[in-house]
C-alpha cells in the first residue's frame, strides 16, 4: 500500500528537534523558580570557596534592613557585663503592685521553660524543641519547629532576628515579626564557645582541626543579614568551651582557669589584649563592673581582677557560702552581693576585704539571681540610709512569690513585692514597671506586670473606663 512506501524525511526530524528545543527554552526561561546558568555557577563557586552556604541563598532571602539589627539583648542578666544592676542615673519607687498576670496562650508538649526575654517579648521552648514567641501580654505571636533538635548551645536576639546556635554548629536566624527563617547555615563543626556580634557580623567559635590549627578553636565570621560565611579567623586555645562577658575594652573569654581579653574590634585586629591564669578553675559566671571582674572558683573563692592592669588580682578571699547565681555590685559602698544555693543573702565588703553580713531568706522558689537599684531620695531619709550611698539597695527573691528590697549596709528589710506565682528569672525593668516570668500555683507560665503606685492607679482607671463603656 501507499503508506507502506513512505519514509521519515530528515528535515522532519530537524524541524521536530528545533520545535522541542524552542519549547523547552521558553519554558525554562519563564519559570521564576529556576536559576539561570550564571546564577547557578556563581552559587556553586561561592559554596565551593566557603565549603558551606546558607539556605536559602542570599538572592532568595526576605528583605531585611541590616541597619536596624542593633545590639543583642543582655538576657539573662540586666547588663551585657553580666552584672545585675540598673542604671546609676535612675531612682525607683519601693512599691510595686501586680496589675495583671497574663497566662501564656499556647499548648506546650511536656515541660516548658523560658530561654530568652526582651522588654516586649518572651521566648519559650518545650520538650519537642519547638520555639514560641509571646508578647508582653502572653499572646502567642508565632511558633517554630527546628528541623533539627541537636540541642541549643546559645541564643541571641537583636531588633530583627533571633539567632539559634546548636551544639553541632548549625545557626538559624528567625525573623522576629513572623518566625520565618531568614537563613540557616550548617557550619558542620561543633561550637567551641559563646558567639558574639560585631557591627554587621556574627562571630561563632568552632572546634578547630587539631592537625592543621595551632589553637583549639577558630572563629567563623557570618553576615548577620544573610548568613553568608565571609571568612574564618584563628581562635583561642581553651581546653573546653568558653564563655564570654563584655568589658569596657572588649570581651573577656574564660574557661577552666584561663581568662583572655580581646578588643571590640577583634574581627579587624585579631589580637588579644592580655591573658591570665588563676590558681584554680572558674566555677560559673563572671561579672564585670567599672574595670573589675568578679569570679567565683571551684574552691569557693572570690577573685577580683583589675582589668586596667591586665587581669592582676586585686582581691582573693574565701567564701563561706557558695553562690547560687550571679553577682550584683553596689556602687559608692564598693560591696558585692549574691544569693547562695541555700538562699542565704551574702554581702561582701570589697574595700575592707571582708564579709559584711548574711541573712537566710528562706526562698521557696528556684531563682537565685538578685540585682541592685537606687531608691528615691525620700526613702533614704525614711529608712535611715546614708546619703553618701545614694539609695543603692539589694532586690532579691524571697519567700515563695515575692521580691524583697534590702538595705545593703545592714540588711534591713525595706519592702516586699508580691506576685501571683514563683518568679523564674530576673524581671525586665522599665521606667515605672517590671515584667516578670512566673510559674503560677497551677503550673502555668505567666507574665506578671508590676506597676508603681501612680502607674497602677492609671491602669486601673483605664480598665474600669473600658469595662463601663457599652459595646457597639
Amino acid at each position: 500500500m501507499e503508506y507502506e512506501a513512505r519514509s521519515i524525511k530528515w528535515y522532519w526530524v530537524a524541524l521536530l528537534i528545533l520545535y522541542s528545543g524552542g519549547a523547552i527554552y521558553l519554558l525554562l526561561k519563564s519559570n521564576p523558580y529556576l536559576y539561570s546558568q550564571k546564577t547557578l555557577k556563581s552559587q556553586f563557586q561561592k559554596s565551593e570557596s566557603n565549603h558551606i552556604a546558607p539556605w536559602p541563598p542570599k538572592s532568595s532571602q526576605f528583605e531585611l534592613n541590616a541597619s536596624k539589627l542593633g545590639e543583642p539583648a543582655p538576657w539573662p542578666y540586666l547588663t551585657s557585663e553580666n552584672t545585675n544592676i540598673t542604671s546609676e542615673e535612675v531612682t525607683r519607687n519601693k512599691s510595686y503592685t501586680e496589675f495583671k498576670a497574663y497566662d501564656l496562650q499556647a499548648i506546650f508538649k511536656g515541660s516548658a521553660k523560658p530561654f530568652l526575654q526582651t522588654k516586649s517579648s518572651l521566648f519559650v521552648t518545650d520538650e519537642t524543641g519547638r520555639i514560641f514567641l509571646f508578647d508582653s501580654k502572653g499572646n502567642l505571636k508565632w511558633s517554630y519547629h527546628p528541623h533539627s533538635n541537636d540541642g541549643f548551645f546559645q541564643s541571641l536576639v537583636d531588633n530583627e532576628l533571633l539567632y539559634l546556635i546548636q551544639k553541632n554548629g548549625e545557626v538559624t536566624a528567625l525573623q522576629l515579626d513572623s518566625g520565618r527563617p531568614q537563613w540557616i547555615l550548617p557550619l558542620e563543626t561543633e561550637v567551641a564557645g559563646e558567639a558574639w556580634t560585631y557591627k554587621d557580623h556574627l562571630l561563632v567559635p568552632l572546634q578547630a582541626d587539631k592537625a592543621s590549627s595551632k589553637t583549639s578553636s577558630e572563629i567563623a565570621v557570618l553576615s548577620r543579614e544573610s548568613g553568608v560565611l565571609e571568612k574564618t579567623l584563628p581562635g583561642f586555645d581553651f581546653k573546653d568551651n568558653f564563655k564570654k562577658v563584655r568589658s569596657s575594652d572588649g570581651w573577656l573569654l574564660y574557661s577552666g582557669s584561663q581568662v583572655i581579653a580581646i578588643s571590640h574590634n577583634y574581627l579587624e585586629s585579631q589580637k588579644t589584649l592580655w591573658s591570665t591564669t588563676l590558681p584554680e578553675q572558674i566555677a560559673d559566671t563572671m561579672a564585670v563592673y567599672n574595670g573589675q571582674a568578679f569570679l567565683h572558683t571551684v574552691g569557693n573563692r572570690l577573685y577580683v581582677l583589675n582589668l586596667k592592669k591586665k587581669g592582676d588580682v586585686d582581691l582573693d578571699m574565701d567564701l563561706d557560702v557558695t553562690p547560687g547565681g550571679g553577682f550584683t555590685y553596689l556602687p559608692e559602698m564598693d560591696r558585692l552581693a549574691y544569693l547562695s544555693k541555700d538562699s542565704i543573702l551574702r554581702v561582701l565588703d570589697l574595700k575592707k576585704g571582708e564579709k559584711a553580713w548574711r541573712f537566710d531568706l528562706g526562698v521557696g522558689g528556684s531563682l537565685r539571681e538578685i540585682w541592685s537599684s537606687r531608691l528615691k531620695g525620700a526613702y533614704i531619709q525614711e529608712f535611715g540610709m546614708k546619703w553618701a550611698y545614694k539609695g543603692w539597695t539589694i532586690w532579691s527573691p524571697c519567700r515563695k512569690h515575692h521580691f524583697c528590697i534590702y538595705n545593703p549596709e545592714k540588711g534591713q528589710l525595706i519592702q516586699r513585692i508580691e506576685m501571683s506565682g514563683e518568679p523564674l528569672h530576673l524581671p525586665m525593668i522599665a521606667e515605672n514597671q517590671m515584667l516578670v516570668v512566673i510559674r503560677k500555683p497551677d503550673g502555668k507560665l505567666a507574665l506578671s506586670l508590676l506597676l508603681e503606685p501612680a502607674e497602677y492607679k492609671a491602669a486601673m482607671a483605664k480598665e474600669e473606663a473600658q469595662n463601663s463603656t457599652p459595646a457597639n
